[in-house]
C-alpha cells in the first residue's frame, strides 16, 4: 500500500506548482492547480491588469474535446484544438524516447532526450505540420511551448 501511494505521489509531482500562461511573450495569467487535468481540463485566472480590465469573466478554462467542465462563475471557454493537455498528461507521467500517435485530426510523433520532449504535430486535414516542445525537472514539468498557437506554459521561478 505504501509503495502505491508513493507511485502516485511522485506521478503527480510535476502537476503541483503555479504555472505562468504565455502568449505571444506576454504573461496572461496563471494556473495554481495542475489536478483538473485529470479530468480534461485546466483553470487560468487572469493576471494581466490590462487584461482584468477589458475582459469580465473570473476564469480562462481550456478543455479537452468531449470534456467540457461546468464550473459556476463567469468563465471564458476554450477547447484545446492543438492537444496540448493531452501532451501534458501524457508526458507528465512518462517520457518515452519515442512514440507516435493519432488521433482524428492530427498525427503526433513525440521524441524526448534528457528531460526535453519536442514534438511534431501534423494536421491530416490540412497538411501542415508544427512544432513544440516540454522541458522536465526531475520530472517536473518546467515548460510547454508550442509554435503554432504561440502558447506556452512556464513553471513559476518561485516554485523551485
Amino acid at each position: 500500500m505504501k509503495r502505491v501511494i508513493l507511485i502516485l505521489f511522485i506521478i503527480n509531482l510535476s502537476l503541483f506548482g503555479d504555472y505562468n500562461i504565455i502568449y505571444k511573450g506576454i504573461t496572461l495569467g496563471r494556473i495554481k492547480d495542475f489536478s483538473t487535468i485529470k479530468s480534461g481540463y485546466l483553470i487560468g485566472k487572469p493576471t494581466n491588469s490590462i487584461l482584468r480590465l477589458l475582459t469580465p469573466w473570473d476564469n480562462y478554462i481550456i478543455y479537452q474535446e468531449g470534456k467540457k467542465p461546468n464550473i459556476k462563475g463567469d468563465n471564458k471557454y476554450k477547447k484545446d484544438k492543438h492537444l496540448l493537455l493531452h501532451l501534458i498528461n501524457k508526458l507528465s507521467k512518462s517520457q518515452p524516447k519515442y512514440q507516435k500517435f493519432e488521433t482524428k485530426k492530427y498525427k503526433l510523433v513525440i521524441r524526448c532526450k534528457d528531460g526535453i520532449c519536442n514534438y511534431i504535430r501534423t494536421n491530416k486535414y490540412k497538411n501542415s505540420t508544427t512544432k513544440g516542445y516540454l522541458s522536465f525537472s526531475n520530472n517536473i514539468l518546467e515548460e510547454l511551448k508550442d509554435y503554432d498557437s504561440r502558447l506556452a506554459f512556464k513553471r513559476d521561478s518561485k516554485n523551485n
